[in-house]
């Protein structure tokens, strides 16, 4: 509210009568009156109760024992008030507020939309549109917006609010059987006890900062969660419970700290969430670079990785094991090396739902030869929601936020395919003078420069890879090798043609960051494993590779025949 402007003269003085309201640390909140004209107080009157004093009331709003309000008995004066309401919101002295003049604390005339009818009310706190108010008169509490607030005239200023906020005098026993006291005057950094309000248990917090009288806003330390709570859902902590370390860290991704994208951060919140919510029950390891404040720096250990789904990789040091032990005991390090490379976040893709013995729809989308070519499922609708988002960023004209300027082997990307001039998910192979990568939906490799690559977005990977790369089964390089002959006719035999593989062991790829099967090779029923025995050459003597080489070229004759 805004004070009236007292009507003096140049150098003149005027006695007024000055009412002090509350006293916040060393400010004084006052209302101030003259001989002739009242000014306008910033709250309602305080109501005239005393301590011992026995009233007749009516429980008017309930919310436990130890919070709910009493509206006198006698309703006159509420009456009137009502009345008075009512007629100046129907009057043509209706005034929406302007918003910069609300603030918690306010008196106003709010809507109550239950009845649609205006009540007296109390602004007890303001979001960006919308207003939380306490009605003054009953205690209950409603959110609205600014279209729903009225002024209040200075006539119903001098009311005393008809409802008073009371609990049950004494020790509070709560339904849970334990006894607690109130704390008289929280402060920040008080560590109590408070209730959480989704599930009404009590838990250990810590005091964030307080809203007017109405509300205090605390952390629970065992958890890191935030709540704002009523002073009557705050008390003393035993002493028992302080003997305990704090059970949560507060942590943040090494490489997000310093990130000016607000839409990526909040992407990578959404995954993590994600995929922390699948498997909650999940052991992480982590490691701790860096503490700023009571904030941990931190990154996962690679081989831990949320699900697989979102790797956040450290480059330098041993990760940290996090075990059951409380982390303030122990395990959380009190001084560590610190490193001078920079941390970047190192994403992954959801690993292939491929297990031994699966048999599986396939064309082989990249062929080197027998032992390394790559296989891509034959269901295509997936990989078109993936080529039209990675159409859809690559050609966009919208700077790349995530810079690719260090891009490192296994990074993942959009990388342009200078053959058809279209983008494809890729994953970097190596890095010299050029870059080279492997299109990860479709097995082929090429060369490319830092200004056809582009960041991969968080959504595409929700996708596995559509390619898995593939060598037959039956044939260890370290037993032999393939006729030069053998290539070519591998490359005939699978090219273009439905194919159906059967997963029969999993390895290690010594040049790529993937997994490699082998597999037996079904083409239009012919067993592609066995045809191939023929152009395999185990442990040769020096008379057996040309006679190998020209029986395999014949059989390939043959069956191209």
């Amino acid at each position: 509210m805004m004070f009236k402007k007292a009507t003096t003269t140049e150098n003149a003085e005027k006695k007024l009568a000055c009412t002090f309201m509350k006293e916040t640390g060393s400010v004084w909140e006052v209302s101030l009156e003259d001989q002739g004209e009242n000014l306008i107080p910033l709250l309602y009157k305080k109501p005239c109760i005393s301590q011992n004093q026995a009233l007749d009331v009516y429980a008017s709003s309930i919310v436990g024992p130890n919070y709910f309000w009493c509206q006198h008995a006698n309703s006159e004066e509420l009456y009137r008030i009502s009345r008075i309401v009512q007629e100046f919101v129907d009057s043509a002295q209706q005034d929406p507020f302007p918003m910069d003049t609300l603030s918690p604390r306010s008196p106003c005339l709010a809507l109550f939309a239950e009845d649609n009818q205006w009540y007296r009310a109390r602004i007890i706190r303001k979001t960006s549109d919308l207003f939380t108010v306490l009605f003054v008169d009953y205690g209950n509490e409603s959110e609205v917006d600014l279209k729903a607030i009225r002024s209040v005239p200075p006539l119903l200023l001098e009311s005393a609010p008809q409802a008073f906020l009371c609990s049950l005098a004494g020790v509070e026993h709560p339904e849970d059987g334990v006894a607690r006291k109130n704390v008289a005057n929280p402060q920040p950094g008080d560590l109590v006890n408070s209730e959480f309000p989704d599930d009404h248990s009590w838990y250990r917090a810590v005091i964030l900062g307080t809203n007017g009288e109405d509300k205090v806003n605390v952390q629970y330390i065992d958890f890191g969660n935030e709540a704002s709570v009523s002073p009557l859902k705050v008390c003393r902590l035993d002493a028992q419970f302080l003997e305990h370390p704090r059970f949560s860290i507060h942590c943040s991704l090494s490489g997000l700290a310093d990130t000016k994208d607000k839409g990526l951060e909040q992407e990578i919140s959404c995954q993590v969430k994600k995929v922390a919510n699948a498997d909650s029950a999940r052991k992480l390891e982590c490691k701790f670079i860096k503490e700023t404040g009571s904030t941990w720096e931190v990154c996962l250990d690679k081989n831990i990785v949320l699900a697989d789904s979102l790797h956040l990789g450290c480059s330098a040091g041993e990760s940290i094991h996090l075990d059951q032990q409380s982390p303030s005991s122990g395990s959380l390090p009190s001084q560590m090396e610190r490193s001078h490379r920079e941390h970047t976040t190192l994403l992954q893709f959801w690993k292939p739902d491929i297990f031994l013995g699966q048999t599986l729809d396939v064309y082989a989308s990249s062929i080197v030869g027998p032992g390394y070519f790559w296989c891509q499922c034959a269901n295509s609708e997936e990989l078109a929601e993936i080529s039209k988002v990675c159409q859809l960023i690559g050609n966009s004209v919208q700077k790349d936020t995530v810079l690719m300027t260090t891009p490192s082997s296994g990074s993942l990307c959009l990388a342009l395919f200078a053959e058809d001039e279209q983008w494809y998910r890729a994953q970097i192979v190596s890095k010299t003078d050029v870059i080279s990568v492997v299109f990860v939906d479709y097995g082929n490799e090429s060369e490319t420069d830092l200004k056809s690559l582009k960041s991969v977005p968080l959504q595409l990977l929700e996708f596995p890879p559509q390619a898995f790369l593939c060598s037959l089964a039956g044939f260890e390089n370290s037993e032999g090798s393939w006729d030069d002959n053998a290539l070519d006719g591998f490359y005939e035999l699978l090219a273009d043609k439905p194919l159906k593989v059967t997963v029969q062991k999993m390895d290690n790829n010594n040049k790529l960051p993937v997994p490699q099967y082998q597999v037996k090779v079904e083409c239009e029923k012919l067993i592609v494993n066995d045809f191939m025995k023929n152009c395999w050459r185990s442990s040769p003597t020096e008379s057996q590779p040309e006679e190998a080489a020209n029986h395999c070229s014949w059989q390939l004759a043959e069956s191209d025949d």
